[in-house]
């Protein structure tokens, strides 16, 4: 790919999105406030700001990360498909991509959710961040993260429209931190007492779905013992696997 293909990608990319563009966005939102309930913990409302100061943020937001994201991640790296499809089809590049296409755009995926870990981890060395780098590494965020990629990508895919793409990332992010406390996360003091203690309330809070996750599997996996008292004896094996064990049993007697 030479800079005249990419001169044409950022040509086609950054025309006045139109009114299908603007549909596939606002589609695109709606599925990403859907698929962030199952981490709605991580989203506490919050107090806006001042207007100066929301207003500062909004435009801040709307720079960094929303247009400078979209441009690398999206406009530079997928295909275009006014560019490298054959017109505007409803379904846009979606229908005409290859198996190594599809390959490349979900690639790139992973690595725009991934790269949020040490870009979180470095801001928070340069001061821009107060939470150590906490808040990027949380997997709520990494979920959200990948539902914010992938909700951009397919838009950027069907549409090949930069400004709708902006418009999807720019939004959540706006949202998540004027309201839904992102801010104070992102500039909560970890070495403080008191968020010492709501961070390891929040760890044993994302601990508890993995626990169940491996309580449940340890519990289905435990085919050769027939009794809870035939259990290894370990403490931790026993108190994740014995609760799965009597579902286990329960179900077997009833299926004999």
């Amino acid at each position: 790919m030479n800079s005249s293909h990419i001169l044409a990608r950022l040509n086609a990319a950054t025309e006045l999105p139109t009114l299908r563009g603007m549909e596939l966005a606002l589609g695109g939102l709606v599925a990403m406030a859907l698929l962030a309930l199952p981490v709605r913990s991580f989203l506490e409302l919050s107090a806006p700001p001042r207007l100066p100061q929301a207003l500062l943020m909004l435009l801040r937001c709307a720079l960094f990360p929303s247009a400078v994201e979209e441009v690398f991640w999206r406009v530079l790296l997928l295909p275009n498909v006014h560019i490298d499809g054959s017109g505007s089809p409803a379904s846009g590049m979606l229908g005409q991509m290859t198996p190594t296409q599809w390959l490349w755009a979900c690639a790139c995926l992973v690595l725009f959710v991934l790269y949020h870990i040490p870009f979180g981890y470095a801001l928070a060395r340069l001061g821009a961040l107060r939470d150590d780098g906490r808040t990027f590494r949380d997997p709520r965020f990494i979920w959200l993260a990948l539902v914010l990629g992938t909700a951009c990508s397919m838009v950027y895919l069907v549409s090949g429209n930069y400004w709708a793409c902006v418009l999807v990332h720019w939004l959540p992010v706006c949202v998540w931190l004027l309201l839904l406390g992102g801010e104070q996360r992102l500039r909560r003091d970890t070495s403080s007492p008191s968020s010492a203690t709501q961070l390891s309330a929040e760890s044993d809070e994302n601990s508890r779905g993995s626990s169940v996750a491996v309580g449940f599997m340890a519990g289905v996996c435990c085919g050769p013992f027939g009794r809870l008292e035939d259990l290894p004896q370990e403490p931790l094996w026993q108190g994740k696997c014995s609760k799965w064990m009597q579902v286990r049993k329960w179900i077997f007697d009833r299926c004999r």
